[in-house]
C-alpha cells in the first residue's frame, strides 16, 4: 500500500471512531422509586429506563449501588447486579426506540425504622457493553 493511501485510511479511521453515538438512556423519575415494605420487611427498587433515541439500544445491563452505610450493612452489599446468573454475569437487554424497560429487584430488609433519610442512598447505573451510560439516584422513597 502506498503511504498516501495509508494516510487517508488512518484519517478516515480516526474520524469514524469519533462518530460512535452514546446511548440516549434516561431514568423516568416519575415511574422509578424505592419501596420500603414494612409489613413484609422488603426493600424493592422499581426503575424505568427510557431510550430517548430513534434507534434501539442493545447490550445494556444494570447494577444498583447503595451509598448509605446503614442500609448497605442491612442489605449485605454496596453494589449488586440486576438479574445476574450463577456465575455473576448480568443479563443483557435491549430497549426499543422511544420506549422503556422496567426493572424491579427486591431485598429482605429488617430494622427499617433506624435508617433515617434515604435521599441519595440508592443509585441505578446502566451500562452499554461495559461503559456506564447512566448513573442516577432513586430519590422517590415510599415507606409502606
Amino acid at each position: 500500500m502506498s503511504p498516501k493511501y495509508m494516510a487517508v485510511l488512518a484519517v478516515m479511521t480516526f474520524l469514524l471512531s469519533g462518530c460512535s453515538k452514546e446511548a440516549a438512556i434516561a431514568l423516568d423519575e416519575k415511574d422509578s422509586y424505592v419501596l420500603i415494605d414494612k409489613k413484609h420487611e422488603f426493600l424493592t427498587i422499581y426503575a424505568m429506563v427510557r431510550n430517548e433515541d430513534s434507534q434501539p439500544i442493545h447490550n445494556l445491563y444494570v447494577d444498583f449501588s447503595i451509598r448509605h452505610k446503614q442500609l448497605a450493612d442491612q442489605l449485605g452489599f454496596e453494589q449488586v447486579l440486576f438479574d445476574q446468573n450463577r456465575r455473576g454475569v448480568p443479563s443483557r437487554f435491549a430497549v426499543k426506540a422511544k420506549s422503556g424497560f422496567f426493572i424491579s429487584e427486591s431485598f429482605p430488609l429488617k430494622n427499617y425504622e433506624r435508617l433515617g433519610s434515604l435521599e441519595n442512598a440508592v443509585f441505578i447505573n446502566v451500562y452499554q457493553r461495559d461503559e456506564k451510560v447512566l448513573e442516577s439516584p432513586l430519590n422517590n422513597i415510599i415507606r409502606n
